[in-house]
């Protein structure tokens, strides 16, 4: 006999990118079941993602996941690249990478096996009343646009004992990898282009006379195997990969052994000597790059990771796009669970997101060539050097690659700013803050600023010596019956006052009660960041991504009510006028 359940959103795919998704909507208070046609838990431990990028770390740390991640993992901060006779490059390599992630407080790579980041992801969504149901395969997914009670999708599982349940729920993720099911029961289209390379990946302990092995990522310009990449693991293990030289095809096709695995490993990594002690993993593949046609389709079908945009590892973009994708999303779908917005917000997950996928491809397809020895027809180099050319193309975008400088074009989401220098869409500024009367221990601005599903409203106050009247105005429009926080649904909005300077007493030098929790910019660098001068103020709308959404004056409240009515479900402007006398 069948069973049935019901759930506001189901996931099918319990890896990184469909756990993560969990974490976010049952934050917001969103009923999910999260499914699996595997248990990860009790199959191969090791393998496949391993770099946390910054951008991707900012996400982690709004969701008070990342400090269990940096107790397990290795962190690094600089590269060194050695070319095929031993030599030091400084010139060379990923390192140019670590000299872009200086606009993030958290400027280095977080190196962890990604079977502990999803066991860290399982753990708190345990904790947290969310089971996984692994062992639970999805066969058959139907959709009835016209479901009177919200149930759109109607999906039928085989569990592991043969028995069959059906799961109705209003929004089915499909976080299942590349080979979605979800992808093709919903009939989405993503073409594939095979790529020319192989790739070879092996975690183990083992080793070698390489120098430099404090470093915890090296590279070697290996003449016969490419650009050779090494870094350090968790739990005293380390990771070499490298693209499969065309030699080494013709040797063993598409099949090797372990041993040959660790011959060609010893070949790739010289002149230096490298001996293996223990293999956890190892895996030789012939990678695929393509885009889903849609990321968002019936209005009740959302893909993420890698069941809507594949492509190689060549620069550990996979799991860090996955998440991305994860962090644009649940927050645009919980609240559209949560009544808050229309299902149509929705296609602003697949615009933003598409074309990021788009050009994390394209430059996928440069960086295998490149590490293969290989510089690509289309790039334009007064060098012959592959090795040359791969630092060129990583210089140019390794703001990309960390995730720092990926931003999305305006939308009814981001609303071109009326103040301050930073753009709507763009990633919204870190900077130090402090507690009040505490000179000692600061706090970044986005660990303060979690990522709860809700917009941020962060009034910089500026200097109150100036801008006090203002403050009272604005004050006084927050206090009155109508105004933009009272005509936003309850939990989608939070505030945070952020002080010029140092006051003693920071309540009487707004001259009225804080907007939410109060911090101090000792030097105004938080203001600097932002483009606020200190002498007006601002009201800054951050989203619940972190991403800016829009910023005005103290007074311009009207516009702030603009924007929220160009997005959220029974919104009514209540102000004619902005900073009117009535205030």
């Amino acid at each position: 006999m069948e069973s049935e359940h019901t759930a506001d959103v189901l996931i099918s795919g319990a890896g990184s990118i469909g756990l993560l998704v969990g974490v976010i909507l049952s934050r917001m208070g969103v009923n999910v079941r999260i499914i699996d046609k595997k248990d990860k838990r009790n199959g191969p431990m090791y393998g496949r993602a391993i770099s946390i990028y910054p951008r991707t770390q900012e996400f982690l740390d709004q969701l008070g996941i990342l400090q269990e991640l940096e107790q397990i993992g290795v962190i690094f901060r600089i590269s060194v690249t050695f070319d095929n006779e031993g030599r030091r490059v400084p010139s060379r390599g990923w390192n140019s990478m670590f000299q872009q992630m200086d606009t993030s407080y958290l400027k280095h790579v977080l190196n962890i096996r990604l079977y502990y980041t999803e066991e860290t992801l399982e753990k708190y969504l345990i904790e947290h009343g969310v089971p996984i149901h692994v062992n639970n395969t999805l066969k058959d997914m139907k959709i009835d646009s016209t479901a009177a009670d919200g149930y759109k999708v109607t999906s039928t599982v085989e569990r592991k004992d043969g028995k069959v349940e059906t799961i109705k729920s209003k929004f089915i993720v499909g976080s299942d990898g590349s080979s979605s099911t979800v992808l093709s029961l919903a009939g989405i289209r993503r073409e594939h282009t095979d790529t020319e390379f192989r790739w070879i990946r092996v975690d183990a302990i083992m080793e070698s006379n390489m120098p430099d092995q404090e470093l915890p990522c090296a590279s070697v310009e290996s003449p016969t195997h490419g650009n050779v990449f090494w870094a350090k693991l968790d739990h005293g293990r380390a990771r070499i990969g490298f693209a499969v030289p065309t030699a080494m095809v013709g040797k063993y096709g598409d099949s090797i052994n372990e041993e040959d695995m660790k011959y060609e490993c010893k070949k790739a990594m010289e002149p230096f000597t490298l001996e293996f002690k223990k293999v956890d993993w190892w895996t030789l593949y012939k990678p695929r790059t393509g885009v889903a046609d849609s990321f968002f389709a019936h209005d009740c079908v959302v893909l993420a990771g890698d069941a809507c945009h594949v492509h190689s590892s060549s620069a550990a973009q996979g799991m860090n796009t996955g998440i991305h994708d994860a962090v644009n999303l649940s927050w645009k779908l919980g609240g559209v669970v949560k009544g808050w917005y229309d299902t149509s917000v929705l296609q602003t997950y697949q615009t933003e997101r598409r074309k990021i996928a788009q050009e994390l491809i394209r430059l996928d397809k440069s960086f295998s060539s490149l590490i293969n020895n290989k510089i690509p027809a289309d790039i334009v180099s007064l060098s012959a050097d592959p090795n040359v050319v791969l630092t060129e193309i990583l210089e140019k975008s390794s703001k990309f690659n960390i995730g720092l400088g990926i931003g999305y074009d305006h939308n009814i989401f981001s609303r071109p700013p009326t103040m301050g220098m930073v753009d709507a869409g763009l990633r919204a500024p870190d900077a130090l803050l402090h507690r009040p009367g505490n000179l000692f221990t600061p706090l970044r601005l986005l660990s303060l600023t979690q990522n709860w599903g809700c917009f941020w409203i962060l009034v910089f106050a500026g200097q109150t010596l100036q801008t006090r009247a203002r403050l009272q105005r604005l004050r006084r429009y927050l206090d009155s019956s109508n105004n933009f926080a009272v005509a936003a649904p309850k939990g989608s909005l939070k505030f945070l006052t952020i002080l010029a300077g140092f006051e003693a007493d920071g309540n009487s030098a707004l001259g009225g009660e804080r907007f939410g929790a109060m911090y101090q910019d000792f030097d105004s660098t938080a203001h600097l960041r932002y483009g606020i001068p200190t002498s007006e103020g601002a009201i800054v709308v951050v989203r619940p991504d972190s991403i800016l959404g829009f910023a005005t004056g103290l007074e311009q409240w009207s516009e702030v009510e603009d924007y929220f009515a160009g997005f959220m479900k029974g919104f009514k402007r209540v102000s004619a006028v902005n900073g009117s006398s009535k205030f």
